[in-house]
């Protein structure tokens, strides 16, 4: 049974340890629940007395983590009912402008429990300005639309909040480095929520990349396609470039992130896309160019009838595939092989696991390293070269 690379871990790393090294061909190792261990942090305290502002002397620490969820869209509420169930964690108000959010359930292109959460018994507001500097509220989550991620962020860092804040970051690089240098000296933690980072079957790709398990890696296609995301509500923004960043930076962004994390930085890259008539990206085809390095194609669309998330990677000596509409999602295949094998892969998705990450750093005072600012902003400069090239029809370079 493979085991969970991730139920330990607790180093500054990217990738999982190496105790998840030959999980595949050893098929008789234990199913272990190794927890989750917690030790106490820099939450839950009044201000002055947090790590890192005012006095910055440890104190004693209140053990629940008090959440202010902002958006009650679809991806508001997969937090929230991922957050309602994570221990010493209390979500202590939404915010939401549009009332008709808090009664309709809003689904998206994957099921992820929105249809279990539920804004009964807990407070709901209609501004943003109601939650920020409330001493009642350790972290604020933003699942805004995209244009409103930099103010609010800004804002947040400023009041003395830790931030959860939903990819993309910003719209602009210009933007993600101030929201970057904010998080640097307000001394609060910052999760960007690359839920892909998180999500099992990739991280099982990520611990087949670090141990060399199969050789090294010789090519990979990542694949991200949906239908036009209709939940953005009445007002449309995701059809709008400046409000969304169009497939791109809303979709296509995942598998951007999830490419540099497994390969490192791209030398150059070149893309293809479609427009809707306000400009913004609806499908888009990148080839990320390695010297010397695995041939990387990534394809993101919001033209197609049905979600789908894939990859496929060619090792030397194996290939792995996965598929979310295919069941077993996942499989192995190794050279000289005909059947397949069917790794075992923990049922919780990226989401779950990409929020009690974060709130096990917060409890133990560490960086979320996992999902650290600099590879925050590489993501970001190579989704913006890639949006330069289709536009210019050139391979564009990045620096080094």
């Amino acid at each position: 049974m493979l085991r969970d690379p991730w139920s330990a871990y607790a180093g500054p790393g990217e990738f999982p340890p190496s105790s998840c090294r030959g999980a595949i061909r050893d098929r008789s190792l234990p199913a272990e629940d190794l927890g989750h261990r917690r030790t106490r942090g820099a939450v839950g305290v009044p201000r002055d007395q947090r790590p890192g502002v005012g006095t910055g002397e440890t104190r004693r620490l209140r053990a629940v983590i008090r959440v202010a969820l902002l958006g009650y869209g679809f991806i508001g509420r997969v937090h929230l009912a991922h957050l309602r169930r994570l221990r010493g964690v209390q979500v202590v108000a939404v915010v939401e402008s549009d009332p008709e959010k808090l009664r309709t359930l809003v689904r998206g292109n994957i099921p992820a429990g929105e249809e279990e959460a539920s804004v009964e018994g807990l407070s709901c507001l209609a501004d943003v300005a109601d939650v920020l500097g409330r001493p009642d509220v350790d972290v604020v989550d933003i699942c805004l639309p995209t244009h409103l991620h930099k103010d609010v962020a800004l804002r947040a860092l400023e009041a003395g909040h830790h931030v959860i804040c939903e990819k993309p970051l910003a719209l602009s690089l210009a933007d993600v480095d101030e929201i970057l240098a904010r998080a640097e000296r307000s001394g609060r933690r910052l999760l960007v929520a690359h839920c892909i980072r998180f999500w099992p079957e990739y991280e099982f790709l990520q611990s087949l990349v670090q141990s060399g398990q199969f050789g090294r890696p010789r090519s990979a296609i990542f694949r991200r396609v949906s239908p036009f995301p209709t939940w953005g509500g009445s007002d449309g923004w995701f059809s709008d470039p400046q409000k969304s960043g169009g497939a791109l930076l809303d979709l296509h962004i995942h598998d951007v992130d999830i490419a540099q994390l497994l390969f490192g930085r791209p030398r150059a890259v070149f893309a293809r896309a479609s427009w809707n008539s306000k400009g913004a990206s609806t499908c888009v085809f990148a080839q990320h160019i390695h010297e010397g390095g695995p041939l990387v194609f990534l394809e993101g669309s919001w033209e197609h009838a049905a979600f789908e998330m894939s990859f496929h990677v060619a090792f030397e000596e194996a290939e792995v595939r996965y598929n979310s509409q295919a069941r077993p999602a996942l499989r192995v295949i190794r050279r000289g092989r005909v059947e397949p094998e069917f790794p075992e892969i923990p049922g919780e998705d990226g989401y779950a696991r990409e929020l009690r990450y974060f709130v096990e750093c917060l409890e133990s005072g560490r960086e979320p390293s996992r999902v650290s600012l600099p590879s925050i902003r590489s993501a970001m400069e190579i989704a913006f070269a890639e949006l330069e090239s289709a536009r210019t029809g050139n391979v564009v370079f990045l620096a080094e």
